[in-house]
C-alpha cells in the first residue's frame, strides 16, 4: 500500500471507528443496492427481448452470450426478429467481429436463422418496445459500470487495511472481504 501510494488515515482523532471502515461499509452497502437494481433491470430486458425476438438471450440458440457486449449492442438499436432476419450477413458479421465474438460469420448465420424462425412481434408495437428496450439496456449498463467502479474503490480501500489478507483465502473475493471489513470495522 505504501509503495503504490494508496495509504490512507485509518482513524481520525477522537473517532471511535476508523473512517476507512465506514467508507468501505458505505461503498459495499451502496454497491449491494446497485446490484439488486441491476438484476431488476436485466429482468425487464428479458421481458422486452422475449416479445421482440424470442430465444435471443439463450446462448445455445443464438450463439451470443446474454448480456455480453455483442448482445447489449444489438439490443440497443433496431432490434426485433424481423429486423435481424433482414440484415445482410456480411454487415452482421462485421458488427460481431468488431465486438470480438468468436466465429462471427457462423454466429451471424445462426442469428439470422433464429430470427427467421422466431415468432414475429406485433408490428404496431415494435417501435415502442424497441425504445423501451433501449432505455432498459442503457440503465443496465449504467448499473453495471457504476457497481464495478464502487467495487474497485472498495477494493482499493480494503488494500490499506489488515482485512486485505482475507482475499488470500480460497473463495473470498474483494467484494466479500470488503463487506466483512466494512461491517466489522
Amino acid at each position: 500500500t505504501m509503495l503504490s501510494r494508496r495509504a490512507a488515515v485509518a482513524r481520525e482523532p477522537g473517532q471511535s471507528q476508523p473512517t476507512i471502515y465506514k467508507d468501505i461499509r458505505d461503498l459495499t452497502r451502496a454497491r449491494r443496492k446497485l446490484v439488486r437494481d441491476q438484476t431488476a433491470a436485466s429482468n425487464r430486458v428479458h421481458a422486452h427481448v422475449d416479445r421482440l425476438f424470442p430465444g435471443f438471450l439463450d446462448s445455445k440458440k443464438s450463439g451470443i452470450t446474454a448480456f455480453g457486449p455483442a448482445s447489449l449492442h444489438l439490443m440497443k438499436e433496431k432490434f426485433s426478429a424481423p429486423q435481424i432476419a433482414r440484415r445482410k450477413p456480411s454487415s452482421l458479421t462485421n458488427t460481431l467481429h468488431s465486438l470480438r465474438v468468436h466465429h462471427p460469420d457462423e454466429v451471424a448465420a445462426q442469428l439470422i436463422r433464429l430470427a427467421q424462425s422466431a415468432l414475429p412481434p406485433d408490428p404496431s408495437r415494435i417501435n415502442a418496445q424497441q425504445r423501451t428496450l433501449s432505455a432498459c439496456v442503457n440503465l443496465y449498463e449504467t448499473y453495471e459500470r457504476t457497481s464495478l467502479e464502487m467495487r474497485n474503490e472498495a477494493a482499493a480501500l480494503l488494500a490499506s487495511t489488515p482485512y486485505a489478507f482475507l482475499t488470500s483465502l480460497p473463495g473470498i473475493s474483494f467484494v466479500l472481504a470488503a463487506g466483512i471489513a466494512g461491517e466489522l470495522g
